[in-house]
């Protein structure tokens, strides 16, 4: 009648699972003829390539989750598998969500050198980040430009020789450019700069004749 008759587990096994089982005990008896010269030893290498092809893949998709750490993973390692899939889901004995970031410790050699390349660029373009950052910050006080206007910064600017035109902003960031640059020639160092307050950096720049004692620049830009 086209109906498939429903089995328990116990019927299962006498129909499926008994013959299997007599087929393993007569192969296991027997044993079972390869060629174990060429067949076996090509599957071998094949197995080793085939390992080596899918681990680089693995690790090339974790890193794209987690970044240089995922090019480190130690694939043989259950806890640092179990971390980087299962992290954060709710263990059901403790009841308590299961750790999303843990620290291993890995010897030098088992790290690839794919990893450890990751690793440099990564620790690279976080120091350009912070240089960037602490160049362009807007924490340092208002030096004496702050206080000039359009006009008379662009009065400095042909004073000195530099382009008059943009924004306040930029002719600002002009003048402080050739300030720095003149600062560096004359022995004071940008980072004293910082430190200094309105009247030390008006009597330098006096000193230096970019400006006269009144606060307007004077002279010529020298070369």
């Amino acid at each position: 009648d086209g109906k498939v008759e429903m089995l328990n587990l116990y019927q299962y096994y006498h129909l499926h699972m008994r013959p299997f089982g007599e087929v393993l005990t007569d192969m296991e008896r027997r044993g079972i003829r390869v060629n174990a010269k060429d067949y076996l030893a090509n599957i071998e290498v094949q197995a080793r390539q085939d390992r080596i092809h899918h681990t680089q893949v693995f690790r090339k998709w974790a890193s794209s989750k987690i970044g240089p750490d995922g090019l480190a993973l130690n694939l043989g390692s259950a806890t640092q598998l179990a971390t980087f899939l299962f992290g954060g889901s709710l263990n059901e004995k403790t009841k308590e969500n299961t750790e999303t970031v843990r620290t291993f410790r890995v010897p030098r050699e088992e790290i690839s050198d794919e990893a450890m390349e990751a690793y440099r660029e990564r620790d690279t373009a976080k120091q350009q980040q912070e240089q960037g950052d602490n160049t362009n910050g807007g924490d340092s006080a208002p030096d004496y430009l702050d206080n000039l206007k359009a006009d008379e910064l662009k009065q400095l600017c042909k004073e000195y020789g530099l382009k008059v035109s943009g924004k306040k902003s930029a002719l600002q960031e002009r003048l402080r450019g050739y300030f720095l640059t003149k600062e560096q020639k004359n022995g004071l160092l940008p980072e004293d700069l910082d430190t200094m307050s309105e009247e030390e950096l008006r009597d330098e720049c006096t000193s230096r004749g970019l400006i006269d004692g009144s606060g307007n620049g004077g002279g010529t830009m020298k070369q």
